[in-house]
């Protein structure tokens, strides 16, 4: 059993060293937060007018102003 908890601490160690260097030696870190936050801004922008649509259709479908 104290093999099975040394190899679980060896991962767990090995992954937040690994995330240790990628946010503090690398400017991945950065550069992967500002891919993400233009991917979001990008689908607000695709998906609000669709939504907005559907939204109006169906109030005019449940209000019978769409035949």
């Amino acid at each position: 059993m104290a093999e099975f908890w040394n190899t679980l601490t060896a991962i767990l160690k090995a992954i937040l060293d690994f995330m240790d260097w990628y946010i503090e030696d690398t400017p991945l870190f950065p550069d992967t937060l500002t891919a993400f936050y233009n991917l979001g801004q990008q689908c607000y922008n695709i998906l609000t007018p669709l939504i907005g649509e559907y939204v109006y259709l169906i109030n005019e479908y449940i209000h019978g102003g769409v035949t």
